[in-house]
């Protein structure tokens, strides 16, 4: 195990995980897109997902026990089946398709959505459209497991549902925490961890634990239309991600 995680060890994951755990403080999701590239420089993907799904679900279920006054369990009943729907379609398309017309299209969504939000005349209020948590947990589900960035459609559809900040972020905690739950639980019944893969997570804990306070205090000094800029920028850069992606490998 020492031999593997000296073997494996690069001082450049500390910042990288730091970097992509600020962000994730800040807005709840995003990890995966901004780590992932990065890291896949220097270890395997199939090491990465397994590695960020439980730094995320560490995360997650600190952020969701610290506010969990703020949550919004409605919207998270409401949610969660969906996604759970999702996260099973997803795993067999993963199994049985190949996914990247799916990456494009989360590509052009991602691209789109954000523009036009940003460039729309701002809401006073928010949206009251029935039964768009259907789609919107089918298809975070579905995203969620096959590319691990689920995360970015739940805060979009709470932005339009939630009018305060907090109640967006720990919200998104929970849908969070849930969905990397099952993706856990996921990766261990396909083998996918190891002892010196669980090592190098306890390496990089503290690493993902500033990066989350540091987000967080980033967070509570903003509007909550600078936070919601903030989440369609990062939006934005995903899609761009995702799409300088989808090119590469198609």
């Amino acid at each position: 195990m020492l031999d593997w995680l000296f073997m494996q060890w690069n001082w450049v994951y500390l910042p990288i995980i730091f970097l992509s755990y600020i962000v994730f403080g800040f807005s709840g999701f995003g990890t995966t897109l901004i780590a992932a590239p990065w890291l896949s420089l220097y270890m395997p993907l199939n090491q990465i997902i397994p590695m960020i799904v439980i730094l995320d679900a560490i995360a997650s279920i600190k952020n969701w026990y610290q506010l969990q006054s703020s949550v919004e369990y409605h919207q998270v009943r409401q949610l969660f089946p969906f996604m759970s729907l999702g996260a099973g379609l997803g795993i067999y398309l993963l199994a049985t398709r190949p996914p990247m017309l799916l990456l494009l299209f989360m590509a052009i969504f991602c691209i789109g959505y954000s523009l036009y939000q940003l460039f729309k005349k701002p809401i006073s209020h928010p949206s009251s459209r029935a039964y768009l948590h259907i789609p919107v947990g089918l298809f975070g589900g579905l995203f969620g497991a096959l590319f691990g960035s689920g995360g970015f459609l739940y805060a979009l559809y709470l932005q339009q549902k939630l009018p305060n900040k907090l109640q967006i972020q720990s919200t998104q905690s929970v849908l969070i925490s849930l969905s990397t739950s099952l993706r856990l639980i996921l990766c261990l019944l396909m083998g996918l961890y190891s002892l010196p893969l669980l090592g190098l997570v306890i390496l990089l804990i503290p690493s993902m634990l500033c990066g989350v306070y540091i987000g967080k205090k980033i967070m509570a000094k903003m509007s909550l239309s600078r936070f919601n800029q903030f989440i369609y920028i990062l939006v934005l850069c995903s899609g761009i991600s995702l799409l300088i992606r989808y090119l590469a490998v198609g």
